[in-house]
């Protein structure tokens, strides 16, 4: 599967999203990028705003892993310059879907990059590294901890 083909498929996912006669269906629906070990479809940020102008619904949006940001060599303001308005989420999360801190990324500049550019969307921690499985109350503790420490969030 390609771009393409996914793009052929788009008045569908056009039509799930916003049919105005189906309230229940009118969702928001994020498109996350990948590695270019698991796809060959979204893997930039451009590759996400070229979809979601092929889309062409309201209801369609981009959004952001950090793990996978880093991967592909892009950057906050990569992001905020292909998607503007249409980025609504991230994942903000170390690399290898680590607690911030606790991997080699620059987590307290992504945090100043997506202030300074005047994100206001939402956040998660998609926290998937196994160390974290047996204690995930000390994952909580952990990303409080780092909030406390690094952001003007808790404060």
């Amino acid at each position: 599967m390609n771009f393409f083909d996914v793009v052929q498929d788009r008045r569908s996912i056009r039509q799930y999203v916003a049919d105005e006669d189906i309230p229940q269906t009118n969702v928001e629906l994020m498109l996350e990028e990948l590695k270019v070990t698991t796809t060959n479809v979204l893997i930039k940020s451009s590759d996400l705003k070229r979809m979601i102008e092929e889309i062409g619904s309201s209801h369609i949006h981009g959004m952001v892993d950090l793990d996978q940001m880093t991967y592909a060599e892009e950057s906050i303001d990569d992001y905020m310059d292909n998607l503007g308005a249409q980025l609504v989420h991230v994942h903000f999360n170390d690399r290898g879907h680590t607690v911030p801190g606790d991997g080699d990324f620059p987590m307290k500049k992504y945090y100043k990059d997506l202030k300074r550019r005047g994100y206001e969307g939402t956040i998660s921690f998609e926290i998937c590294d196994r160390r974290y499985y047996c204690d995930p109350d000390k994952v909580i503790d952990d990303i409080t901890e780092w909030l406390r420490n690094n952001t003007t969030e808790l404060s």
